[in-house]
């Protein structure tokens, strides 16, 4: 597969409250610190007691995209 570029025109974020997102990466329980609102959607999208095929492989992508900044974070960080 070539080459893919995303470009992002929007990103919101507010100040307040914060919430954890909570991933569990290569057995390291991690929190990231996130605004109330994005958590509040984040649930509101992604966390369902029965979902549906679709829902199940965007969970799998974001999970996936997650993982990835935390990695690369870590990475980062100890150079």
């Amino acid at each position: 597969m070539g080459n893919i570029t995303v470009n992002v025109t929007e990103v919101t974020m507010t100040g307040g409250r914060k919430k954890g997102i909570r991933i569990n990466v290569d057995g390291n329980n991690v929190v990231i610190p996130v605004d109330e609102a994005i958590y509040v959607y984040f649930t509101e999208q992604f966390l369902r007691d029965n979902p549906t095929a679709m829902q199940r492989r965007k969970f799998a992508t974001i999970m996936n995209i997650l993982r990835s900044a935390y990695l690369k974070g870590v990475a980062d960080g100890r150079r």
